[in-house]
């Protein structure tokens, strides 16, 4: 297993296990290759744009992406993607990459990680168990446009 920085040459295998992952349980997407280009290439085209790739094998099987963010006096990450292909999962290799990534921030001097993700999902509990606490206080807001 390797865990290295997200390269532009990455893309197109990145958005092929992308839309792979969302496709299936549970989040049952409709994803295909153009639609997981688009959207990997706003977040990597982003300022403060951080993210890296787990391979094994020299396959991307998981990615962390999102942007590292300025407010203040701090500086803050805001996950935007977090995945580890089916295969892969429940064998360590999320919690590697996590905790490789929050090492690579904390040297960036970034203070913390900002990201959402469902309750009922298992990847609820997986952040927990790696140290992240829901922030009971805030709210998670999405307004449909019609």
């Amino acid at each position: 297993m390797e865990i290295r920085k997200i390269l532009p040459s990455d893309s197109a295998e990145l958005a092929a296990v992308y839309a792979k992952v969302f496709s299936a349980p549970p989040w049952n997407g409709k994803w295909t290759a153009d639609t997981a280009t688009t959207s990997l290439a706003c977040i990597m085209q982003a300022p403060g744009f951080y993210g890296n790739v787990v391979l094994a094998e020299g396959k991307i099987i998981g990615a962390v992406l999102g942007r590292i963010r300025v407010f203040g006096q701090s500086r803050s990450y805001n996950m935007d993607e977090f995945f580890v292909t089916e295969h892969w999962r429940r064998q360590g290799v999320a919690t590697a990459l996590y905790r490789y990534s929050i090492d690579e921030l904390k040297s960036n001097e970034v203070s913390g990680i900002f990201f959402t993700t469902l309750r009922n999902s298992p990847a609820y509990e997986f952040y927990r168990k790696v140290g992240a606490w829901d922030l009971t206080d805030s709210a998670c807001f999405y307004h449909l446009i019609k």
